[in-house]
């Protein structure tokens, strides 16, 4: 998914020219309930452009006294422009008349709302389910959707479901409706309502706890039969445990 996002951004221009190429820009986390995503330093919007246009080729374009022929007054129409504006480019193919613009950069908010939705849709896990009467498909059913662009909510609809500036705590023990009023606050915003959000570190509060009870009893960890040297536990059995519980359940 982060690179997946990373590449939509980045195709669409909304990194400044500092990070281009940087992947560390995306962060990804995860929780039995949410799939999020934050990506850092995106633009307001695309940057202007300049834009070559090419239309037919100048013995297309013109006939033998120089006079435009319909194939140049149609492409001149089509742009919106007037036949005499065309201009003579060079390209691989030889000449052709066309024209260069400029063409405005979008806000980064109306790219973000086309592109997302196609980027969740596109992702595929070993095990997918429907639910309701619909037909989209998903690993699980997707019950809320938060979309930010710095602190203001990004309108889009993922799989049915639009999107607000809203997400969920602890299943059982948090609020099921909590406004998160910016990007860089969203893990806070999930422990103070018993959620942590980054998976790496549930994996060391879970690695922690077993080797504190390990201690206590006087036993330690085995790592599998060959496993790298320092390997505590079976690697594998503790990220499936990461992945199945949202805090520690340690005071």
């Amino acid at each position: 998914m982060a690179l997946g996002l990373f590449g939509e951004i980045e195709s669409a221009r909304l990194w400044p020219g500092a990070d281009i190429g940087r992947q560390d820009t995306v962060r990804v986390f995860g929780t039995p309930r949410r799939l999020a995503a934050r990506a850092e330093g995106i633009l307001e919007r695309q940057p202007d452009a300049d834009q070559e246009i090419t239309g037919p080729p100048v013995k297309a374009a013109y006939d033998a006294r120089g006079a435009p022929t319909k194939a140049a007054e149609g492409f001149a129409r089509a742009q919106g422009v007037l036949v005499g504006e065309l201009q003579r480019l060079q390209t691989p193919k030889g000449e052709c008349v066309g024209l260069r613009k400029k063409v405005a950069g979008r806000p980064a908010a109306e790219i973000l709302a086309e592109r997302v939705p196609a980027l969740v849709s596109s992702l595929t896990f070993p095990k997918m389910m429907r639910w309701g009467r619909g037909e989209h498909r998903f690993v699980r059913p997707i019950h809320w959707i938060l979309a930010l662009l710095d602190h203001a909510p990004v309108d889009m609809t993922i799989l049915g479901v639009r999107s607000g500036v809203t997400t969920s705590g602890h299943r059982i023990l948090g609020r099921q409706s909590i406004v998160v009023p910016d990007p860089f606050r969203y893990q806070e915003v999930l422990r103070n309502h018993l959620v942590i959000a980054e998976v790496g570190e549930r994996r060391d509060l879970v690695r922690s706890r077993l080797e504190e009870v390990a201690r206590g009893c006087g036993a330690g960890i085995a790592a599998p039969p060959g496993a790298p040297p320092g390997t505590v536990g079976d690697p594998e059995l503790l990220q499936e445990v990461t992945c199945a519980i949202t805090r520690n359940s340690s005071p």
